[in-house]
């Protein structure tokens, strides 16, 4: 069946619905629904609707609206058993067609375009779709679904997290939300509990060095937070250890104009307790004792606004503003200090960004603040505020594509050296595709006053082999990480003298289609030169220091089945061997596994549609991991947890309406990502959202 033109509903202007009206008759009339399947009752997208007036397609909710003259409309979809729909003096219905073959969108790994991917990357991203985010309560339990990743919690939910991939800390690892980098100049971290997992509809996370594009900090990868477009959304939260949420969410286009806003706030107040039982200290005052009153709590305040305007065909301006506060109370090390601290801390960022053709102009305005107050931790009270304004032009010619960055970061900070630097990038990148053959080489010079230059380079070559081996690609890149304000400022640990890190990274990466099921795996080999390291000194003083070098190699599988809406799944496999060859280790510690790095991380997720209801499963393991060598190193043991959910949806004229169950660490594991530091157990929520 020829497909005919697409009209999107809900966007005809009053001039295009006159001239329906005129066509079909003065007396047409307007009839809506929802189509949704008859197994699972999840929406159809796509769905040919045919009236003697029109001819439309349903939205990526179901939705539909349609002139019609006569009591019947006709609709049909590839997959679908071809349906007439008698109208008969209503004005909505919920239709349901009945699958021929169980066909549905890909779950975690996929290759859909999102207004926000990561476009400016030549290879496709793995991604998670807001089937999995929904099923989860914060941005960590989010992130963690990904392959490979491991996550540095400093208690819960209201605490810093950050994100390691293949050996490299999270200061290795470059974090954006909304195409803008969230990590901090001060510590080269980027915490995620700062990004509202509310403000979250698609993840889009590229599992490779590329600072040739992304520049310092995307030594191991790259991950992007997307915001929901064009929806109409509410969602409340209520849970054990004072979960409440509110997010609303206001998404519209009109005609060439597209307007998203979200205002929310999100409360967790965790007063809980934890029983050593050896597994993390095994010091005898420490054995079989319970520690009460942990604290981890947060109050976060957030909104979200951007705006786009299509002038002209192949002209655009858009602009979007985003500010995030937290104020946190913390309980420090249970081992060695009783107390708390309070942490005030915000994000924020504006940007203005115009196109024209393939050339393209942006302005970001990025701040970073934080305020850290201690009764026990050096430093007791301390400040830090960083501003970053980053231009970037950029244009294509052909297969070639220029760039220019340029960021001035100013830093004011407490027990600092106030300072600002400012950094210039030229990037040249070219891009050549001879079916089913491609290549992109991808050169960056980075300058920095009083600094040594800093040239990058990305070799990628890629095959389309067959349909069984759909992508094959081989990827060669030097990275590099400059050592942020705390490395080289911070009173009086700081070490002017440091180097910046680089990176040499092989990556091997295929995509296999077998059995309706998409099996990827990624090989990969990274050399660490001049990695920065915080060590103790004399005195109990920690300064960083260049380790010589460090390795790291090994392989992430993920097998995704997600043809079939009754039972989708996906298992993720990890292993990584990394050696540490610091230059002041000694011999009994030569090679051994960098700190804070599993050598084995596995996943399984599961999810079912039936009838409006859903059910799903997380499961993830992560194995023990070094914190501290010693005659005998220190360890953190593994651990894993385990999730569910469940769900029933129901849909009326005008909205979706679904209510959710969460049960996170159903087990009630007791576990430690930082030394020191122990998660909250079991908890439940309830989660209701309303859509439109």
């Amino acid at each position: 069946m020829k497909k005919p033109a697409y009209t999107p509903p809900f966007r005809r202007s009053g001039f295009l619905v006159l001239i329906s009206i005129l066509l079909g008759g003065i007396f047409a009339n307007e009839f809506s629904g929802v189509i949704l399947d008859e197994i699972t009752h999840q929406p159809i997208i796509d769905v040919v609707v045919n009236s003697d007036t029109e001819v439309i397609y349903s939205n990526k909710h179901g939705r539909f609206e349609i002139l019609t003259n006569s009591s019947e409309i006709s609709l049909s979809k590839l997959g679908y058993k071809s349906e007439s729909y008698k109208t008969n003096n209503t004005n909505f219905a919920i239709i349901y067609l009945t699958p021929i073959v169980l066909v549905s969108e890909e779950i975690v790994v996929t290759e859909t375009k999102h207004n926000n991917q990561l476009d400016f990357h030549p290879l496709k991203p793995l991604t998670l779709h807001n089937v999995h985010i929904n099923n989860s309560s914060t941005t960590t339990h989010i992130v963690g679904k990904l392959q490979g990743i491991s996550i540095k919690s400093y208690g819960g939910p209201a605490s810093v997290s950050t994100v390691s991939l293949h050996g490299g800390q999270g200061d290795r690892f470059s974090i954006m939300f909304d195409g803008v980098q969230i990590n901090s100049e001060q510590n080269g971290n980027a915490d995620i509990s700062q990004i509202p997992s509310a403000l979250i509809d698609e993840v889009h996370f590229y599992p490779q060095g590329s600072s040739a594009r992304f520049g310092s900090s995307a030594i191991t990868g790259v991950l992007n937070f997307a915001p929901p477009n064009e929806k109409l959304k509410y969602s409340y939260s209520t849970g054990t250890f004072g979960l409440k949420q509110h997010t609303l969410f206001i998404g519209k286009k009109f005609s060439n104009l597209t307007i998203n806003a979200s205002v929310g706030k999100y409360r967790f107040d965790g007063n809980y307790s934890y029983k050593e039982d050896g597994s993390y200290n095994q010091i005898p005052v420490f054995m079989d004792k319970i520690f009460t009153n942990i604290i981890n709590k947060i109050d976060q305040q957030f909104y979200y606004l951007s705006i786009n305007h299509k002038l002209q065909k192949g002209f655009s301006i858009s602009t979007s503003v985003m500010a995030v506060d937290n104020n946190r109370i913390n309980s420090e090390n249970i081992y060695s200090s009783p107390d708390y601290s309070t942490m005030d801390d915000n994000f924020g960022f504006q940007s203005i960004k115009i196109e024209r053709d393939s050339t393209k102009y942006s302005i970001i305005r990025k701040q970073n603040s934080l305020h850290f107050v201690s009764n026990h931790s050096f430093p007791v009270d301390a400040t830090h505020k960083i501003e970053t304004i980053s231009q970037h032009l950029e244009t294509t010619l052909g297969y070639n594509h220029f760039s220019i960055h340029h960021d001035n970061i100013n830093s004011k900070s407490s027990n600092s050296i106030d300072t600002s630097k400012s950094v210039l990038a030229f990037l040249w990148e070219f891009d050549y595709t001879s079916h089913p053959f491609r290549i992109i080489f991808a050169l960056r010079n980075d300058v920095e006053k009083n600094q040594n230059p800093v040239q990058v380079s990305e070799l990628i070559t890629e095959w389309n082999i067959s349909k069984i081996i759909d992508k094959l690609s081989l990827s060669i890149s030097r990275n590099y990480k400059r050592p942020n304000f705390n490395d080289l400022y911070w009173v009086p640990f700081g070490n002017l003298n440091l180097k910046t890190e680089f990176s040499r990274n092989i990556y091997l990466r295929s995509k296999f289609n077998l059995f309706h099921s998409n099996l990827n795996v990624s090989l990969y080999h990274i050399s660490y030169e001049n990695l920065i390291r915080w060590k103790p000194k004399n005195g109990g003083m920690w300064s960083p220091e260049n380790i010589s070098s460090a390795l790291s190699y090994g392989y992430d599988i993920n097998l995704d089945a997600s043809q079939n809406p009754l039972f989708r799944f996906s298992v993720n496999f990890s292993h990584n061997v990394s050696k540490n060859y610091d230059k002041s280790l000694d011999s009994l510690h030569l090679g051994k596994p960098l700190m804070h790095t599993p050598k084995y991380i596995a996943s399984f997720q599961h999810s079912s549609h039936y009838k409006g209801y859903s059910l799903s499963t997380n499961w993830k393991f992560t194995s023990e991991r070094i914190r501290l060598y010693d005659l005998e190193d220190l360890m953190l043991p593994k651990y894993h947890t385990v999730d569910f959910s469940f769900g029933k949806s129901l849909y009326s004229k005008w909205f979706k309406f679904e209510l959710q169950i969460l049960l996170e660490n159903v087990f009630n594991e007791q576990y430690q990502t930082v030394f020191g530091y122990p998660n909250p157990g079991r908890s439940i929520s309830t989660k209701l959202t309303i859509e439109k």
